[in-house]
């Protein structure tokens, strides 16, 4: 049996530090992750598995009397808000294992190339897809994640049925937008998968002109209400992506709202004898020693709540319209 010797250099260039904290960033932090319009509280250590929403955010109320020796019950401080009582965010693990040919590395190192760009990319891209997708839609979620803001939003009816009238389906006063300030919040972004760029381009003012394009010059300029509109992937086929084409046309919120936590046992290593196994069929799927070949493996951990969804009061800081005229059951 032949001894595989395993090209240290080559696998080292997997290994810099210096490029880690930039996978979570790029995750999280990009202008063009929706992410970003969240609000990230501090992380989570290693030992944490809840995050209690209540001790992470300031809380101020009038103090109402003065303490005194008769009245030692007036003027006592406030610790936290009903609103976030019992609001907590749950850690769940994301991880992935990818596996490179050894040749592959060397290739990229007598070119020039840096092997971790192409990895991290695809890491960047699958990552956000998959904790976006379990967010919006829970399809799938982690088992101690709180329900999707999709789910939510169909199980509050905070749903509008796409119309003939795209304008008043999102405009109007029974629209989408209104659902959401009806519940006291002020949204300001919508999110849709790409499939309605088309309806938008083709929507036209009482004048005939395109409501969602102002010149040839600008370009396409997608703001409703000055909301930014952000398009999310579409999971189509074996493709993964974050957008489910087939529930909804646009979510509508007030995204701060929605907060979240990212572990900081962020963890990265080289596995250079492993047996990869298919997590569904449990076949083998790769036998690196004998396919000289490693296997980067990369895992996060993150959690997420909406603590103003009210399920009690039916108030939600989202709405949802839908894909077609139907109303989803929840």
């Amino acid at each position: 049996m032949a001894v595989r010797i395993v090209d240290q250099e080559a696998v080292q260039a997997l290994l810099d530090e210096d490029k880690i904290p930039g996978i979570i960033e790029q995750i999280v932090d990009d202008d063009s992750s929706v992410l970003s319009l969240m609000t990230r509280l501090r992380d989570m250590t290693q030992d944490e598995q809840v995050l209690t929403i209540a001790n992470e955010l300031p809380h101020v109320e009038w103090v109402d009397g003065v303490a005194s020796r008769d009245n030692p019950g007036q003027g006592m401080k406030p610790l936290s808000s009903a609103s976030w009582a019992n609001k907590k965010i749950h850690r769940a693990e994301l991880a992935t294992i990818v596996p490179i040919p050894i040749k592959s590395l060397k290739q990229a190192q007598r070119a020039g190339r840096d092997p971790f760009v192409s990895i991290q990319r695809d890491i960047v891209q699958y990552s956000y897809a998959h904790i976006l997708n379990a967010m919006l839609f829970g399809n799938p979620r982690p088992a101690t994640w709180r329900t999707s803001v999709y789910e939510t939003a169909v199980a509050m009816n905070k749903i509008v049925p796409i119309g003939s009238d795209l304008y008043a389906s999102i405009m109007g006063v029974d629209g989408v937008i209104a659902k959401v300030e009806e519940d006291g919040f002020f949204p300001d972004a919508i999110l849709s998968g790409v499939k309605i760029r088309s309806k938008l381009r083709d929507l036209r003012g009482t004048d005939g002109h395109p409501i969602f394009k102002s010149s040839m010059q600008t370009g396409s300029s997608y703001e409703l209400e000055s909301m930014p509109m952000h398009f999310v992937r579409s999971q189509i086929g074996a493709r993964k992506g974050a957008w489910e084409e087939e529930q909804a046309s646009l979510i509508v919120g007030d995204w701060s709202q929605i907060m979240y936590s990212i572990a900081d046992d962020f963890q990265w290593d080289v596995l250079t004898e492993a047996t990869l196994i298919d997590t569904q069929t449990r076949e083998i799927v790769f036998a690196l020693a004998q396919q000289n070949m490693v296997a980067l493996r990369v895992s996060m951990a993150m959690g997420w709540e909406m603590p103003l969804a009210d399920p009690d009061h039916n108030i939600l800081p989202f709405a949802v319209l839908t894909a077609n005229g139907g109303v989803p059951t929840p």
